[in-house]
């Protein structure tokens, strides 16, 4: 089961609904998502007046787009509808020596909202390889080998795709 506990003074409310865990399939090849123009109007909140804003940008996803990623008017990659969102890119070791460069785990942190898979995934990453707070711009995507989105739901669901571009090779990564 799936459960949502709310708390809307003075009234605390929980929510059950069954839980159908989405197909392996979508974790072996990975999934699409498109840039939505929408934000959170308090990142570290949530909250509960996101839900109708983030319902309607689901109904106008084209077919076959799983989620929606909020692009921030900077350019930001910020975050998924109802996911939080990171991707792997190449970083130079030194600005002297552009030709060795390592993988390092980018995502928002700041507008953001901070989720529980997300805290683990970083928890975890860290052990893994550098983990950095510089978000991904949609300018970065050419240069972006592998996407991913996490929620308590979806867990880690590899991203190959966004807005028709293909991350790396078009098929998930290895990190």
């Amino acid at each position: 089961s799936r459960f949502r506990l709310t708390y809307a003074p003075p009234q605390f409310i929980v929510s059950i609904e069954p839980f159908v865990p989405y197909p392996a399939s979508l974790y072996a090849s990975g999934v699409e998502c498109v840039s939505v123009s929408l934000h959170r109007n308090n990142p570290h909140a949530k909250s509960t007046t996101f839900i109708a804003s983030a319902a309607e940008a689901y109904k106008a996803l084209p077919p076959g787009a799983h989620e929606g990623l909020m692009l921030a008017e900077d350019g930001t990659l910020l975050e998924g509808l109802s996911s939080n969102f990171f991707a792997v890119s190449q970083m130079p070791v030194s600005s002297e020596d552009l030709d060795d460069a390592v993988p390092v785990l980018r995502t928002e942190e700041a507008r953001v909202l901070i989720g529980v898979t997300r805290s683990l995934v970083l928890e975890v990453a860290a052990g893994v390889l550098p983990v950095s707070n510089v978000a991904v711009r949609y300018a970065d995507l050419p240069r972006v080998s592998e996407c991913f989105i996490t929620s308590v739901s979806r867990e880690i669901l590899p991203v190959v795709k966004i807005d028709q571009r293909v991350i790396g090779d078009g098929a998930p990564g290895p990190i």
